[in-house]
């Protein structure tokens, strides 16, 4: 009985390591492997940077590579947002929950971006990061519902 208790808390301190360097990895994805002070830039507009890639394809100025990269990594990098939620923060133990915190994080993270001209604060990345936070959410759910059963 002692033995399962001390091996769900180091399992805990990994999950919490494991979030940390995540987090760690997303600042230097997100902000510091730019260049600095770029002009600032936003777009509130609904699927416009994507509409814009799709013009872009059909003009030839961009590969559909490019765009589905771009599209892929917004999804991909939030993943694992959704994962630790719930694995690491009990009180996340609802979709609407996790969906609300994911996206108030990513708009904090837009709004940084923004303010430190250190990126494009774009409600496209909102809506994708969100929807890969949903996804590791659900990825979560399944793989605890697995090993409960």
């Amino acid at each position: 009985m002692k033995d399962n208790k001390f091996k769900k808390e180091k399992v805990k301190i990994i999950d919490i390591l494991l979030f940390i360097i995540y987090c760690l990895f997303l600042i230097y994805v997100l902000f510091l492997r730019r260049s600095k002070n770029i002009s600032v830039k936003y777009n509130i507009i609904p699927f416009k940077t994507y509409i814009e890639y799709f013009t872009k394809i059909i003009n030839g100025n961009i590969g559909i590579k490019t765009a589905i990269l771009n599209f892929l990594a917004n999804i991909f990098l939030f993943v694992p947002m959704g994962y630790f939620l719930l694995k690491i923060f009990k009180k996340v133990n609802s979709f609407n929950k996790a969906t609300i915190i994911s996206m108030l994080i990513i708009i904090v993270i837009e709004v940084m971006q923004y303010i430190t001209k250190l990126g494009i604060a774009d409600i496209d990345d909102v809506i994708l990061n969100t929807i890969g936070a949903m996804i590791g959410y659900k990825i979560q759910v399944e793989l605890k519902s697995n090993f409960t059963t």
